[in-house]
């Protein structure tokens, strides 16, 4: 991905198509623990991880994700 990569979510879905990736979105109000969101994703197939984004000293953003416990 680069800077001209589409990143709304039906741009990085029509991204994900044009790749061969094949996905499900199941939409859902905001959360901020895996706690909250456990009664979103209870009973979905595969892994449910955790999103945190940091940010270093210039201001960049970096994703990290992992497996929710």
């Amino acid at each position: 991905m680069n800077e001209k990569t589409p990143m709304t979510p039906e741009g990085l879905l029509d991204f994900l198509t044009k790749l061969g990736i094949k996905w499900k979105n199941t939409p859902h109000p905001p959360v901020f623990t895996a706690e909250e969101g456990e009664k979103y994703w209870r009973g979905i197939d595969g892994m449910h991880c955790k999103n945190l984004f940091c940010k270093d000293a210039k201001g960049k953003l970096w994703p990290r994700s992992r497996e929710s416990a």
